[in-house]
């Protein structure tokens, strides 16, 4: 089974300070469902959210990476 976020994120002003002062949530998604790749380098850290096909329905096909940041990090 998935689950989506807490009700109060969607009831929430955006932006969301974290606990500890420590980031700010800007903006979610709780659909598409998937799963985040981490790759991290000396030089750099990559970020990749791969969308999975929601099983209630008969999509197929290669998974595609639905958003993406880079991270330039010092040598």
């Amino acid at each position: 089974m998935q689950h989506g976020l807490s009700k109060a994120f969607h009831t929430a002003k955006l932006p969301v300070k974290m606990a500890g002062g420590d980031g700010v949530l800007e903006s979610f998604n709780d659909s598409p469902h998937g799963y985040l790749r981490i790759t991290v380098t000396k030089k750099s850290i990559a970020c990749e959210y791969v969308a999975v096909p929601d099983p209630s329905t008969t999509k197929s096909g290669p998974l595609e990476t639905f958003d993406s940041r880079t991270i330039n990090t010092k040598d």
